[in-house]
């Protein structure tokens, strides 16, 4: 399981990402990345602050690395929601 520590003044980290499927305003689902934090983060606190890149199919068979010069996609941000 990756972990991510945010250095500051108070210990900070992110564990167990996870996708899930929610539906949008027009009722169609759509991918969400559903994070834990050792600690309660607002909404407001970390939107626009988180990226995530939708990364090309490898095939299982291929051994190469893959590299920043490698296409990828970059997700749209959604919007914080409230459970």
């Amino acid at each position: 399981m990756a972990e991510v520590t945010v250095p500051g003044r108070y210990r900070l980290t992110f564990t167990g990402a996870e996708v899930s499927f929610v539906d949008n305003e027009r009722g169609e689902p759509e991918p969400v990345l559903m994070f834990s934090s050792s600690s309660a983060v607002a909404d407001e606190t970390i939107a626009g602050k988180v990226q995530a890149w939708l990364l090309p199919e490898k095939a299982q068979d291929d051994t190469r690395p893959i590299t920043a010069t490698t296409s990828t996609t970059p997700c749209s941000p959604a919007a914080p929601r409230s459970t």
